[in-house]
Formats: structure tokens, sequence, C-alpha cells
């Protein structure tokens, strides 16, 4: 997210803090209930995953709204957005390659065979998740902002992005492939729907056109209550659901600055937890796996897990993530 729709708007830092600790809810409920006969609790986890990318798409629009057109806000838009989400990411899945390859058991599978360590650092789509499983995420976002860049090329590129976008994703949603094709499943995905809301609901904002508060938490209420009754594709429900979210907080900003400076932490952390979460997840929940775990225990173990997944994250971003974005901006700031 740029810094300058981080200072603007609060309530897209608070969306990421949601997104992020849904996404830490869903995966610490399946660890910890796994070896019990009961479901997952917190099994909304896949929403944080498309309200993460709907906010892609709303923060790429604000952030370039400003952006003269040509190749060198091309070269300067994709420098940025890959060095934004690199280092973080390379510098949690190298650690788990070295771990993996000092104690082996640590992984179900050889993680480190047939180039799958070139591939999880490159971002290429395959057939088994990454090393860091939630860098298959990373390879979609990827994909959006080379596809969004279309837009700083040329007056007119707005119009290829938005073509290339519901091209994509509508072929992706009627023609579904099985894993076997992994470029396939990138390039032609429902994900790319969702980018497109948020590209929307970044124009809605943009233009001082957005709705009524109602409309937009009306319709949460209905895709709710549908999708609990019937199976709704995924990006209908939680796209949906997610832009309609994007509308409401937008809407309410003037609230949202109220609240206290110190909460726009788990905002700024959002994308340290995102990322570490799952390695602490994993750990924990061998802690507290086993049948004879009752259901408080179960729910202590949840919310301990959160916290010390966010706590964690908070010093990744403190330590590492802002001094190293930090410095970067300040290269770049140079060069362009």
């Amino acid at each position: 997210m740029s810094n300058e729709a981080k200072k603007d708007i609060i309530g897209l830092q608070l969306l990421r803090a949601i997104a992020a600790f849904t996404v830490v809810g869903q995966h610490a409920g399946f660890e910890i209930w796994k070896s019990s006969h009961l479901e997952n609790p917190i099994a909304i986890g896949s929403f944080g995953v498309d309200l993460f990318f709907v906010l892609s798409g709303l923060v790429m629009w604000i952030s370039t709204r400003s952006t003269n057109p040509g190749r060198s806000s091309v070269g300067r838009f994709l420098t940025k957005r890959f060095l934004r989400i690199t280092p973080l990411y390379w510098t949690i899945t190298l650690g788990l390659a070295f771990l993996f390859m000092l104690v082996p058991s640590l992984s179900n599978t050889d993680q480190l065979a047939n180039g799958h360590l070139w591939k999880s650092l490159l971002y290429f789509p395959q057939q088994n998740w990454p090393i860091l499983i939630v860098g298959w995420t990373l390879s979609h976002e990827l994909l959006f902002y080379l596809l969004f860049s279309l837009k700083l090329a040329c007056k007119r590129g707005v119009y290829l992005v938005i073509t290339s976008l519901l091209t994509f994703g509508l072929v992706g949603w009627l023609l579904p492939r099985d894993g076997s094709w992994e470029w396939y499943g990138l390039v032609f995905s429902p994900f790319q729907l969702e980018f497109l809301m948020g590209i929307a609901c970044g124009w809605l904002y943009d233009r001082q056109k957005l709705p009524s508060v109602w409309f937009p938490l009306a319709a949460i209420l209905v895709l709710g209550v549908t999708g609990s009754q019937i199976e709704l594709s995924r990006w209908v429900l939680w796209g949906g659901i997610g832009a309609a979210s994007c509308l409401v907080f937008l809407k309410l900003e003037d609230i949202c600055r109220r609240v206290p400076s110190s909460f726009l932490v788990l905002g700024e952390s959002s994308y340290a937890l995102y990322l570490i979460h799952l390695p602490i997840v994993t750990v924990i929940a061998r802690l507290v796996r086993g049948e004879q775990i009752g259901a408080l225990h179960r729910w202590t173990a949840l919310v301990g897990t959160v916290v010390v997944c966010e706590i964690v994250a908070v010093l990744l971003w403190k330590i590492f993530d802002e001094p190293v974005q930090t410095w970067i901006g300040n290269r770049l700031r140079k060069i362009f």
C-alpha cells in the first residue's frame, strides 16, 4: 500500500488488519482443531485473502490517480511494488528453506526438490504450495501489478486494465482448470474480478460518488444470508463482501479517524503478520493438538496463538520491514 493511501485513508489500514486477522484465525483454528471431531469454528479465512485482493485494486487506483502516463511511470510503479513485497517474503522463505534443510521432518514434503526454492522466490505458480504457503497470493498480486501498469503506459491504458481483468477473470470463472496447468490458473483466475472490484471502489471514492453506507451494509447482509443457504462462487461471496466492506469504511472515514493511533500499528504490521503467521501457527498447534484437549483449551490456544503471531509480526515490521522499506524508498527517490 502506498504511503499516500495509508496516511490519507485510515479505514483502509483498519481493513488490512481485519483481513490479516481473519486469515490468521482461519489457519490457527484449522490447525488447532485438526485432531478433533469438531469443525473449525473460524472458517472465514478465505475472506481475508479476497479482501486483500480488493484492497489492492482500490489502493493501486488511488495511489496512481495523479501519476502521468509514460515509460518512467511504469518502471517506477513496478519497481516500487516488487520491492515492497519481496524483501520480507524472501527473508522468511529463505529462513524456512534453511530450517527444512536442517530438520527435514518439519516439512510434509520434500520442499527443496525440483527447483521448488527458486520457483517460490520468483513467485512462479506451482502444483504444490510455495515454501512459504501464503506466497501463492503474492503471485496473483504481482500479475495484477503487471496488468495494472498498463494504466500508466498510455492515456487510455485504464481501458486495457479493465478489459484484461474482466476477460481473464470471466474465463477463469466459466472455464476453470485443475492444478495441472499452473500458469492457466494464475492468469485466468476469478481473483482478477476482485482486483477489478477494488478499482471500482477506488473510482467511486476518487469521483466522490460513494453510495450511502446503508447500500453496502445491505449488500453484506444479503450476500452473507444467501451464501449460508446456497453455494456462491468465491469471488461473488467473499469478493462482494470485501468490496462492500471497503465502501463502508471509505464512507465512515471520519469515524475511522477517531480510532487511537496505536491501533493503526495492526494495519502497518499486517503484511508481516500475513507472511509470518503460518510457521508460528504450525509450531504452536503441534503442542496443543490432541483428542483429549477440550474446547476451552482449544479456544485459549487459538487466542494465544493470534496474540503471539501479532507480537512477532509487530517486532518483525519494526525491526526489519519498516527500516528496509525506508532505506529502499530513499534510494528510489534518488533514481526516479
